[in-house]
Parts: structure tokens; sequence; C-alpha cells
């Protein structure tokens, strides 16, 4: 039995308290932070199972901030930034990823600074990552990390953090 998982599973619930807990506690300093963005749109990049849960947030983001948003895969991004031009003009990027060290995601977020000069907010479950190195505001949830299945606690979690 592998009870790394078990513990992941079971721990999910005190996970997204801890989580919610946390986005409420930078509420202020976030909220600055999206209004100081000058963000018209919201472009959300993530890979694998954080481009799934960037899907969801395409539309809770529409109807929660109002905001016209879309989600790409970051590998996509990464290759034809040029071709997203009309989408990342005026949009805050936002960047989700497991463990802040997806290349695809990285290279996504660094094409999009130097081409659109995007504010980016990235989300993590993890912490001192090279995502949040390179973003302008990271929000880190290392008690959210998956070691034993992916896709347990940080799927949750990270909609969780963004839903807030």
């Amino acid at each position: 039995m592998d009870y790394k998982t078990y513990a992941e599973i079971s721990t999910q619930f005190t996970a997204l308290q801890k989580t919610v807990k946390h986005i409420l506690n930078q509420q202020e300093e976030l909220r600055s932070f999206l209004q100081n963005s000058g963000a018209r749109k919201l472009l959300v990049l993530g890979c694998g199972s954080s481009f799934s849960v960037g899907k969801s947030i395409e539309g809770c983001a529409e109807m929660v901030l109002g905001l016209e948003s879309v989600c790409i895969p970051a590998g996509d991004f990464m290759l034809n930034a040029s071709e997203y031009r009309k989408i990342a003009q005026d949009s805050l990027i936002l960047a989700l990823s497991r463990s802040g060290e997806t290349h695809e995601v990285i290279n996504a977020i660094q094409e999009s600074k130097h081409y659109f000069n995007s504010k980016v907010l990235s989300v993590v479950c993890a912490e001192k990552t090279t995502l949040g190195k390179i973003s302008d505001y990271t929000i880190e949830l290392p008690w959210a990390f998956d070691e034993g299945v992916c896709q347990t606690r940080s799927v949750t979690n990270l909609f969780a953090a963004c839903r807030y």
C-alpha cells in the first residue's frame, strides 16, 4: 500500500482549508496587485493538470471578475507567442504549476514578458521556484504539493486558490 498517496488524499480537506485561509490573508495585497496590473483580460497558462484547472478558471474569471479570459497550453504559447499577440496584449497572465519548474510554463512567461511586457501572477504548489522568481506576484501552496500521485491535492488547491 502506498501510504504517501493515502496521506495526501486523506489530508486534502485540511490542505484546502489552509489554502483558503492563505488566500484570504493575502486578499488586500492581491486585490491591489490585480487592480494595478492594468489588465483588461486574463490569460491563463498551464500544462497537463494545471492546464485543466486553467480551463475551469477561465470560466470563473469571466463570471467573478468580469474579465475576458482565455486558457492556452503553455507549450503552444511558448512556441507561438507572436500568434497570440491580440490575446496577450493588455492581459494579466495567470501561470499555474504544481512544481513551479515546468519548462513550458517558464519559457512561456519569459516570452510574454519579453514581447508583451505582461504582468504575471503565478500559483504554485512549492516554495522558491523558478516560476515564482520570474513572476510579479506569486502564491505558494507547498502543503498542496503531491509526491505520491499528482492531481490529488494540487489540482483542488490550485483551483481553490484561484477561485477565492
